[in-house]
């Protein structure tokens, strides 16, 4: 009997980019490793030396994964420059599928900051997600050969819901959630994230109806906020997401899921509660 071979499916991960436009409102060169002016050069060769070595070690990956903060203080030339390059990243990897997740510097909930002219800012919009929404291709989700229509109706419904489910693929499940979705202006919430009750009701209503026992694959759950306690090289504990429990208990009654997350800028790997 010939067995077959074991499919693997490889996850590259870049998380917490920060790219934003440098100009006089934000003089500070430190502010991200991924500047650029105007004209679209980048400060650094960070970037390029990431394609480089991608190219150099025929590095392939199937999916391409982003928790959030692909631009600083919701900057909006960050924000698209980020997009685009994201998918030139995608491309390098020769992905199938990009996510992103959206992070709490990609959504205008910080309010007037110091960086900011106070006259000038009476022409921006208040909204916290408007950038995000008309970004091209459609956010947070890239398939190849995806229709527009499609596309279309999942960012809909990614905003809508605050998570978007992906189970078209046979080798993995995928959800993309938005931790940022209930901020909003007041400076006490916009670093934290949290699930709403409806949205953690939704989101295990869809898994419960496409969930089988007897067909598991590999379930991914992509967020930008931490659902469990994040306390290495004493980054704080205040930020960690409001319902993150109840949200990692759920999620274990529906197989074995991957929680990749960003936010704290430092890498580590645990185990959740229970399994």
């Amino acid at each position: 009997m010939n067995t077959p071979k074991d499919k693997v499916l490889k996850i590259a991960v870049v998380s917490d980019l920060h790219f934003i436009e440098q100009s006089e409102s934000i003089p500070n060169e430190h502010t991200s490793w991924l500047t650029f002016n105007q004209k679209k050069d980048l400060s650094s060769a960070l970037w390029e030396n990431l394609l480089s070595k991608i190219e150099s070690d025929d590095l392939r990956a199937d999916i391409l994964l982003c928790p959030g903060d692909i631009t600083t203080y919701a900057n909006k030339p960050g924000l698209e420059f980020a997009w685009e390059k994201l998918q030139e990243l995608r491309d390098s990897f020769k992905c199938e599928l990009m996510a992103v997740a959206t992070g709490n510097h990609d959504v205008e909930s910080r309010g007037l900051s110091h960086l900011d002219n106070p006259i000038r800012q009476l022409d921006n919009s208040t909204d916290l997600i408007e950038n995000l929404k008309m970004l091209s291709p459609p956010y947070p989700l890239l398939i190849n050969n995806q229709s527009n229509k499609k596309s279309h109706e999942r960012r809909v419904f990614y905003f809508g819901s605050d998570y978007l489910l992906y189970d078209d693929h046979e080798d993995y499940r995928l959800v993309i959630f938005n931790s940022c979705a209930r901020h909003n202006q007041l400076k006490t919430e916009y670093e934290r994230g949290r699930i709403a009750k409806s949205t953690l009701a939704w989101l295990e209503s869809s898994l419960n109806k496409i969930h089988d026992i007897k067909k598991p694959k590999p379930s991914i759950f992509l967020c930008h906020h931490h659902p469990m306690p994040h306390t290495s090289k004493e980054l704080g504990e205040y930020d960690t997401m409001h319902g993150g429990e109840l949200l990692t208990k759920m999620l274990l009654n529906y197989g074995d899921w991957l929680i990749i997350h960003g936010h704290k800028h430092h890498a580590t790997l645990n185990y959740t509660q229970g399994g």
